[in-house]
């Protein structure tokens, strides 16, 4: 399956051990993982901004998302859904990258259930999800 992680999820799982770690520990070798440049410039801004990661640091993690996800750059206009413009890239990024599912800890984009048919699932609830049917 491809699967988009946003990256609040990119996010929990490099900063500490869980739940979202221990999903991409996971999807690494067994789901095709895209990443747009909008969702890696995202991961790159939180993590210098937010969390202090020194310029060393946050290019190996740039080339280790480069490495493991599927890279693409997002083309056009996102749709005008969510009350946050950025959550509106990320459903671009589902949306360009054919992705088969969204796992995300946004609260707004898991109150959409689904974006075209894509459901859009809570980490928490990935591998009943993954596993459904």
């Amino acid at each position: 399956m491809k699967i988009l992680l946003d990256t609040n999820v990119w996010i929990a799982g490099l900063i500490a051990r869980g739940t979202c770690a221990e999903l991409i520990d996971h999807c690494i070798p067994r789901h095709r993982l895209p990443v747009s440049d909008w969702i890696l410039a995202e991961v790159i801004e939180k993590l210098t901004d937010k969390f202090g990661y020194s310029s060393g640091k946050v290019s190996e993690v740039e080339a280790w998302l480069r490495d493991i996800g599927e890279y693409f750059v997002l083309q056009g206009t996102p749709p005008d859904i969510c009350r946050d413009p950025d959550d509106n890239h990320v459903l671009l990024s589902v949306d360009q990258s054919e992705a088969d599912g969204l796992i995300t800890g946004d609260k707004d984009l898991l109150d959409l259930k689904s974006y075209k048919d894509v459901p859009i699932v809570a980490p928490r609830d990935f591998w009943r999800w993954e596993h459904r049917g």
